[in-house]
């Protein structure tokens, strides 16, 4: 059984992973599932500066 997590992005962040989940006609949650394995893996920085 899979648990499940809340992540809370910001306002640009989120419409850039919807806009991206709509191109590549994904579920929103796959996009932030594998934006969250590239943040752990540190290949993005998803730091607000």
């Amino acid at each position: 059984m899979e648990k499940k997590i809340i992540i809370r992005l910001p306002d640009d962040l989120h419409k850039a992973v919807k806009d991206k989940a709509e191109r590549e006609l994904r579920p929103v949650s796959a996009v932030v599932r594998r934006l969250l394995e590239k943040w752990v893996k540190g290949e993005v920085d998803l730091d607000e500066e």
